[in-house]
């Protein structure tokens, strides 16, 4: 993990074109999963970014419990991806990280040298 993405997940004073906050993500919801994928591509699509989670979009914590985020399995995400996408997409890790002194849960996106195109809709 680069010092400097923690860093900026740890400072950053608002959302910006390579970091997203979420503030509540629910594994179970279609709606949470196609905003989640989308975020996702954008950032592969764009040279990378970091997705947030347990963070307000103005930057404050949000005290959100992340149990069900940590238990995401990474192969969950792919699958996903490409459910849309029809592209495989593993691009991505999971990593703990603080932000004003709670505890959140960052989703690292690297990004792709081809851009990945959606080939299905979300729709939810």
């Amino acid at each position: 993990m680069d010092d400097a993405i923690l860093a900026k997940i740890g400072t950053a004073d608002s959302e910006t074109a390579d970091l997203d906050f979420k503030s509540v993500f629910d594994p179970s919801s279609t709606r949470d999963w196609c905003e989640l994928v989308k975020d996702i591509v954008a950032f592969a699509n764009s040279g990378g970014g970091c997705i947030v989670f347990g963070v307000h979009d103005d930057g404050t914590p949000a005290g959100t419990d992340l149990t069900e985020v940590r238990k995401i399995d990474p192969a969950t995400v792919a699958d996903k991806v490409q459910k849309y996408t029809d592209q495989h997409f593993a691009g991505f890790t999971f990593t703990e990280a603080s932000r004003h002194g709670a505890d959140v849960v960052a989703l690292v996106v690297y990004g792709v040298a081809m851009p990945i195109v959606f080939t299905a809709t979300g729709n939810y």
